[in-house]
Formats: C-alpha cells, sequence, structure tokens
C-alpha cells in the first residue's frame, strides 16, 4: 500500500511540473499584456498653422448612460491652401484632477493606431497624414500627431477619427482591434 502512494505522489509531482512547465511557456508568447481600452471622455483636435491656432473638442462625460455627447465644439474650421500640424489630446474628465490618456497612448503606441477617415466631400479637398511612429520593428504609424493638406476649394464634410486598441494584432491598417474612440468632426473649409 506504501508504494501505490509513493508511485502515486510521484505521479502527482510530474503531472503538476509539467503544467506550471507549460503554463510559462504560454505566458513567454505573449507579447503585450491584454489591457482594457482606455477610458477616454474627451477628444481634442489641435491644428496650428503659423500663428492660427484651431481646436475642436467632442466631449462625452457619461458615456455609460443614454446622454448624447455634447458635440457643439466639435468643428474645425479651415483655410484653404493651408498646410496644418495636427495633435490628438485624449482626457478622462470624470478623474480630478483630469487625467490625459494621450500620455498613456504614447507609452503603449506599439498597440495603439489612429486613423484619420475624412468623407467624400472633405477627401477631395483635404489630405490627413499621420506623422509619428511606434517602436515596432519596421516602425509603424501611430497617429498622435498629423498633417493636414488643405486644397484650393471650399467645401464641408466630416472627419471621422478611430483610435484602434491593438494588443498583438497591430499591422499599420485599423481593420484588428477594438475601438478606444470613434467620434465625427465638422469640419468646414472656406477662404
Amino acid at each position: 500500500m506504501k508504494n501505490v502512494k509513493l508511485i502515486s505522489t510521484q505521479i502527482s509531482a510530474i503531472l503538476l511540473t509539467a503544467f506550471l512547465f507549460q503554463s510559462c511557456q504560454k505566458e513567454e508568447e505573449i507579447l503585450f499584456e491584454s489591457v482594457g481600452n482606455e477610458f477616454i471622455t474627451t477628444v481634442q483636435l489641435k491644428l496650428i498653422n503659423g500663428t492660427d491656432t484651431i481646436i475642436g473638442t467632442w466631449r462625452d462625460l457619461t458615456p455609460e448612460d443614454a446622454i448624447l455627447p455634447d458635440t457643439s465644439q466639435a468643428f474645425l474650421n479651415l483655410k484653404t491652401n493651408k498646410i496644418y500640424e495636427g495633435e490628438v489630446i485624449l482626457l478622462d474628465e470624470t478623474q480630478s484632477p483630469i487625467f490625459n490618456v494621450s500620455e498613456k497612448i504614447q507609452e503603449r503606441a506599439n498597440i495603439h493606431l489612429f486613423g484619420y477617415l475624412p468623407d467624400a466631400n472633405l477627401a477631395a479637398v483635404a489630405t490627413f497624414e499621420t506623422t509619428d511612429f511606434d517602436t515596432n520593428n519596421p516602425p509603424l504609424p501611430l497617429g498622435l500627431k498629423f498633417r493636414v493638406n488643405v486644397g484650393a476649394n471650399q467645401t464641408n464634410g466630416i472627419l471621422n477619427v478611430v483610435l484602434k486598441h491593438q494588443p498583438n494584432l497591430k499591422n499599420g491598417t485599423l481593420s484588428p482591434g477594438g475601438s478606444d474612440i470613434d467620434v465625427n468632426f465638422n469640419v468646414t473649409i472656406s477662404n
């Protein structure tokens, strides 16, 4: 009877060791922790051309309820034939002091990607180009910084701004991952 217990104990120890070894190997395969999406209440687009600074703000301080977001300031009034250097500022205004989520996105650049998607009216007149990159090899676009080239024609349109959360998925496109933000800004281009 003692031999059966001893053999049973040895088999249990071998199985436990194998299980722990297998678990450790699986953890090593993960490139990034599977972290949740960031909590973002406010999206600001800041565009600069010389001394001209334009800020559009999209805000939803209560995203968990049915109250519509505040888009009253989600407007960008751009001038024809201009180049704007832009940056997106993401905030969590439910915290005190207000938390700058952009800094967290910069720290996690390798798992995030912004997309600037103009509608057909806007795309006919303006281009939106990402100007910053992550540290992947090769580097992939991030999009906290961007450039807007505005042509000669006047128009109105919608700019859709998307931030994708892409742990272990980032490939330079917006296809994989979940959305941290997906908001629209009204854009007017005039002389």
